[in-house]
């Protein structure tokens, strides 16, 4: 298959398009008011096999091509194709995720998306400008180290920062009441500052009926 395919450079170009478009079209929906995870999202993994499909072909295609050439044996290429959708479908998972877990990720997949197109297109263009291997690693691995670099926020962690923002939001209104200034303060330590409770004085006690008693 992949011989079949470097035989028209159509549609690789073809290729690259659709994943230019894809990263294009992620990077621009925030002008249209989406959420914080500004572009497209997966409803199903149906719908992100088609992208991650294109990815792993972009990178397998030297691969794949020389293996071809090599081997004769059906039963071998069999056995790695299947051993390749089976990684594939676990890293896609596994992908999936982490997307919840870390902030930049998605961004950072996209940007890894452009670079496979880039690549494709420049491949068709002209062969002899295509960066080696090394270099689309070691820029894949930069964008990633990125992606990775920020945790999204827990819920329990947001409900706090929310709060924060009320009570720092309330302070004006509560100026002057020094019963309330207190309170309302953000600052957690002097919140939680124990005063100290004067004891009477015994010289000023009042004295009681029963103390004639004694």
């Amino acid at each position: 298959t992949a011989t079949w395919v470097l035989q028209f450079w159509q549609f690789e170009v073809l290729g690259a398009a659709y994943l230019l478009w894809l990263v294009f079209k992620h990077f621009t929906a925030a002008t249209d008011g989406e959420a914080h995870h500004h572009g497209p999202r997966f409803n199903s993994l149906w719908q992100a096999i088609p992208i991650i499909a294109f990815t792993d072909l972009a990178f397998s295609l030297d691969s794949v091509t020389t293996a071809l050439a090599l081997s004769k044996e059906i039963m071998v290429i069999l056995l790695g194709g299947a051993i390749g959708v089976l990684t594939l479908r676990f890293m896609a998972g596994l992908f999936i995720r982490w997307l919840e877990e870390f902030e930049y990720l998605e961004d950072a997949g996209f940007v890894t998306v452009a670079f496979v197109g880039l690549r494709l297109l420049v491949r068709v263009i002209d062969p002899a400008l295509v960066p080696p291997e090394w270099v689309m690693v070691t820029l894949i691995a930069l964008v990633f180290a990125w992606g990775f670099s920020k945790r999204t926020l827990e819920p329990e962690a947001e409900t706090v920062v929310e709060e924060l923002a009320l009570v720092q939001a309330a302070s004006p209104v509560v100026a002057g009441i020094p019963e309330l200034e207190h309170h309302a303060t953000p600052d957690l330590p002097k919140l939680i500052e124990t005063q100290p409770v004067p004891l009477p004085d015994p010289a000023n006690r009042v004295p009681k009926e029963t103390d004639s008693l004694v």
